[in-house]
């Protein structure tokens, strides 16, 4: 993980295999100082959709965009 920082950086979540320890991770940012990480002790060969639309809601609900949204005045 730590030889990642281009995965962490970005506010999607991400999905990558770590060869060293052998777990899969699925990454969400929800602040610029916090993130969202479900690890699989296994490889999965292809992203979980289900894992990644949850930490994308996850990661949305921590960040309180649609509270935001809503008190926006247009």
């Amino acid at each position: 993980m730590q030889g990642s920082v281009s995965i962490l950086s970005q506010f999607r979540s991400q999905y990558f295999y770590d060869r060293k320890i052998g777990c899969t991770y699925y990454v969400a940012r929800a602040d610029k100082h916090v993130s969202v990480v479900i690890i699989y002790l296994d490889k999965h060969p292809q992203p979980d959709t289900g894992a990644m639309d949850f930490l994308q809601l996850l990661a949305s609900k921590l960040r309180h965009t649609d509270v935001l949204t809503a008190l926006r005045s247009d």
